[in-house]
């Protein structure tokens, strides 16, 4: 097993890593996205806090925001920004193609049509 999985399965084992995804599902994952007519904004301090009670649930939402949503203007809105990529971190895992034995299934298994 490589060092990249064997940290996959560490922090799967101790509740970090939610998802785990290759490139290319991630990026079928963020075409699909293109096609959504959902507003799209920069999570409050509120907001984040509701997704890492529940992360399994808000983690996608989470992944089209941080990919759609709107630059930060103000420190708060960095600060917003900065604890939404850390919250994508903590629950996200990202391996390549060739390591595609995703633990957290393929796109295709959690898109909604």
């Amino acid at each position: 097993m490589n060092l990249l999985l064997s940290s996959v399965w560490l922090l799967t084992i101790l509740g970090g890593c939610i998802m785990t995804l290759s490139f290319s599902e991630y990026d079928k994952m963020i075409e699909t996205f293109r096609s959504y007519n959902t507003p799209v904004f920069l999570p409050s301090l509120d907001e984040i806090a509701m997704f890492e009670r529940d992360p399994e649930r808000w983690l996608r939402f989470a992944i089209y925001l941080s990919e759609f949503g709107p630059a930060p203007k103000t420190d708060t809105e960095h600060y917003q920004s900065q604890l939404l990529t850390q919250f994508l971190y903590s629950n996200l895992s990202m391996v390549d193609d060739a390591d595609s034995s995703t633990e957290g299934g393929d796109f295709d298994d959690w898109h909604l049509n």
